[in-house]
């Protein structure tokens, strides 16, 4: 252990000995963090939906005005003539034809008065028929933003969302604050160390260690940030920061195994920005699970992206209805442990002939 705390400690007072680049390093993915969950944060499940309105009354102004405070819902008034047109080129996701003139109360049979068009599905009609039914009788807005999920069968929650996105950063910012390792088989420290009578693996867990600790700082003060702002999640705020503890594991040692691979820095960090964009790509970050061809959910399985989604699911849910994918997680950081180890071990056969 002495050994492990001593190459962490030495990690640390390298890069404090250039206090301008250590800050930098510190900062800039702290930066990249919170630009992140911000767009995320902003962005949300939406729709758009067309008015056409076939006569000027006070009800139906009334009712526009609801719509267009709907939290998921963006609302345009539509041409009734071009209305087929633009729904099928994309402009719409379905449209509401106000029939004719109501007052309040008067509306006992909603197609009597509305039509309802999409070209998606019927989920689409009974979602806009949902709305209307509620602002007949209310004046309150309301959020559709779950329903919209649902319909869309499969889509991410705000909380996936910003956290796959910031396992992709966390990723990115790990196989930078790994280069460490790298510059030591430069400097030929790896290989002192390596015929030394040390255990070999203590120098993994040390730089691990170090880049663990360093990271999980980067994201504590980047969700402080996002929290002092007032972008809240839905997961309590002291459970996120217990769960990044796991989230920076798997990221870290993952980016450890990265630097391992490699003895070029830009190599590392090329491959780290590209992998941790295909594993989002396949692991559902982009690409809804639920559609996507039955060989390609084989493959998201066994990535650690769809992992950490499922994870938030067990969060904001609390069950899981197989194997719990915080064990999964760890066992994807022992993985990711040993096969950074089993590199190094390489590295010194290739050494030495």
């Amino acid at each position: 252990m002495r050994i492990i705390f001593l190459i962490f400690i030495s990690n640390f007072k390298r890069a404090l000995s250039d206090k301008k680049k250590f800050f930098i390093s510190l900062l800039v993915p702290v930066l990249a963090i919170v630009l992140a969950m911000a767009v995320n944060y902003l962005s949300s499940p939406s729709i758009t939906i067309g008015i056409v309105k076939k006569a000027n009354f006070q009800e139906g102004n009334r009712i526009i005005s609801l719509l267009k405070n709907t939290r998921g819902v963006k609302v345009k008034l539509a041409d009734g003539n071009l209305i087929r047109t633009q729904i099928i080129l994309g402009k719409y996701d379905g449209v509401i034809t106000m029939n004719k003139s109501f007052k309040k109360n008067e509306v006992t049979d909603i197609d009597e008065y509305f039509h309802f068009y999409n070209v998606k599905d019927i989920k689409t009609n009974d979602m806009m028929k949902k709305m209307l039914g509620v602002y007949l009788l209310s004046n309150k807005p309301i959020n559709m933003e779950s329903t919209i999920i649902k319909a869309e069968g499969g889509m991410l929650t705000k909380e996936e969302r910003i956290i796959s996105f910031l396992a992709t950063v966390l990723l990115i910012t790990t196989v930078v604050n790994a280069a460490v390792i790298i510059k030591d088989r430069e400097e030929n420290t790896f290989y002192r160390y390596m015929y030394s009578p040390n255990k070999k693996f203590k120098y993994i867990l040390g730089n691990i260690m170090y880049n663990y600790v360093f990271s999980y700082i980067q994201l504590f003060i980047a969700l402080s940030i996002t929290r002092i702002f007032g972008m809240k999640l839905g997961i309590h705020f002291g459970t996120l920061l217990i769960y990044g503890l796991l989230l920076t594991l798997v990221m870290t040692t993952f980016g450890t195994f990265i630097a391992c691979i490699f003895n070029k820095e830009l190599y590392a960090n090329l491959f780290g920005s590209s992998i941790s964009l295909i594993l989002s790509l396949i692991g559902g970050t982009f690409i809804i699970y639920d559609k996507m061809p039955r060989g390609l959910q084989m493959l998201s399985a066994v990535t650690p992206n769809r992992w950490i989604i499922k994870s938030i699911q067990y969060l904001e849910h609390g069950t899981t209805s197989g194997i719990n994918p915080m064990v999964v997680l760890i066992g994807f950081s022992m993985i990711f442990s040993a096969a950074a180890a089993i590199m190094n071990v390489v590295h010194k056969a290739s050494y030495t002939s």
